[in-house]
């Protein structure tokens, strides 16, 4: 597939990298935009219809087909869309206003109206409290509500998906125990993951991807 080829902009890797399951593939290309780029993404392998992009040299996600792309090297992360639409329902509500009172229980107070707590209240009033105060946490919950299908997962993608789904959870106590031993058994299902795979796994997750 052509490209299009922008003065002083030469040939450099491009490493792409799908949070969900590690999948990488390494591609060569001077695509300056994102536009340019997702031709060849998708004949990576990469189905785009259902991932999110963002590079790590300026940490911009590229939404636009006219986003720049780094002139140097660089890393393509890719991870799921939240497919759900709309605000949350009422057991999604519940659950985003008990993690915001585990990290602020100051907060508390705030859930409450005329002495009536969120269960008392009716479901558009539970939404609106959650708007206002729990905006923060509530892709996290709608992600761990609304998962992707891992029915066809390998056992590797399968703790890879559960390592990325506690990343959340490290003000609990508990955390870095399942997370070392959900590491240590992907280190038992997969000891050919290269350093590089690792590093890459980790600057995705800072990056909240």
């Amino acid at each position: 597939m052509s490209e299009v080829q922008a003065p002083g902009i030469s040939e450099r890797e491009i490493t792409i990298y799908a949070t969900r399951g590690g999948q990488m593939q390494k591609i060569m290309t001077s695509a300056t935009t994102w536009g340019e780029l997702q031709p060849l993404v998708r004949s990576a392998g990469f189905d785009l219809s259902s991932l999110l992009a963002a590079e790590n040299i300026n940490k911009s996600d590229l939404v636009n087909d006219l986003a720049v792309l780094p002139a140097t090297a660089f890393r393509l992360f890719l991870r799921p869309k939240q497919t759900k639409s709309g605000s949350l329902d009422r057991k999604e509500c519940f659950a985003v206003i008990k993690d915001h009172i585990a990290i602020y229980p100051e907060d508390k107070g705030k859930f409450t109206i005329d002495g009536k707590n969120v269960t008392q209240l009716s479901t558009p009033v539970v939404q609106d409290l959650v708007a206002k105060y729990c905006s923060a946490v509530v892709n996290e919950v709608v992600a761990i509500f609304d998962p992707i299908d891992n029915s066809d997962l390998s056992d590797i993608e399968k703790v890879q998906e559960a390592i990325e789904l506690i990343s959340s959870l490290e003000d609990y106590v508990s955390y870095y125990k399942a997370n070392k031993h959900l590491n240590n058994l992907l280190s038992e299902m997969s000891p050919k993951i290269t350093r590089e795979e690792s590093d890459i796994a980790r600057e995705a997750r800072e990056l909240g991807y």
